[in-house]
């Protein structure tokens, strides 16, 4: 079978898809969106799908080009990601996109007619996965209601799964602040050894009346909500005595100080 292929079109329907997936993938990783370096990227990763198509015909090779070295090109050079763990999370975002994404054009392929149509269905495409992305975050984050939480303690930093707890209503009762709560096991890596100089905070829960919690003021505390990052300077938190409050999460926030 004989199959004729348009070289530059080949080459402007995968800048259009590499692009959109990148806006993807940095909006789900909340990158630092940056036009020029995206449209760098996508063209590319648009150029090596090219050479790779053209002069590769072994299918091993392509299969380590293409969903190595070329994606990987992909994102460093159009999200900026230098970080391993972040490019891996990169890495799985592009396929989970390209996968929507392409599940959503394939539905209206029939429909497709012309370059500026395909152009609408991938820029209309791209809107429905963000809000796809978007719901899935909302309702995880309305379930779980966990986020990341970095703490910071004498040039320290530790970064944690923290839960809001709109059960926690912990004050200080001499400054009246809200009181967050951590396990002694990041009280540690913070430092924070020696509490018995510490001013303690009572409280109450099942099968304890009248326990006691020592009480930290930490440098910083940084929480990433939904879309948006929020600081709290100076932040009280006590100290439990158990090593892990869950498998999940080791902080408890309040969500008055947040």
């Amino acid at each position: 079978m004989h199959y004729e292929l348009y070289i530059d079109l080949f080459f402007l329907i995968n800048f259009l898809m590499d692009y959109f997936l990148l806006l993807m993938v940095g909006k789900m990783l909340k990158c630092r969106i940056r036009r020029l370096r995206i449209i760098a990227g996508a063209m590319i990763g648009a150029f090596l799908t090219c050479i790779f198509v053209v002069f590769l015909r072994g299918k091993i090779w392509r299969l380590v080009l293409f969903h190595g070295v070329m994606n990987i090109c992909l994102l460093k050079t159009g999200l900026g990601i230098k970080e391993k763990r972040t490019l891996i999370k990169a890495w799985i975002l592009l396929y989970v996109s390209a996968f929507l994404l392409g599940g959503i054009l394939n539905i209206f392929q029939p429909y497709v007619r012309g370059g500026a149509v395909f152009l609408i269905l991938a820029f209309a495409g791209y809107h429905l996965c963000l809000g796809i992305w978007d719901l899935l975050a909302y309702f995880h984050k309305n379930m779980a209601g966990s986020c990341r939480a970095r703490l910071y303690q004498n040039g320290r930093e530790c970064e944690i799964y923290a839960i809001i707890d709109t059960g926690n209503r912990l004050r200080d009762s001499l400054t009246g602040r809200p009181v967050h709560v951590i396990t002694g096991e990041i009280a540690e890596k913070l430092g924070c050894t020696d509490f018995s100089s510490k001013r303690v905070i009572t409280y109450q829960s099942i099968g304890k009346e009248n326990g006691t919690m020592p009480i930290l003021m930490l440098d910083c505390l940084c929480c990433q909500c939904e879309k948006e990052e929020k600081w709290v300077e100076k932040p009280l938190v006590a100290v439990s005595e158990r090593q892990k409050l869950s498998n999940v999460y080791d902080m408890i926030l309040n969500p008055d100080d947040l």
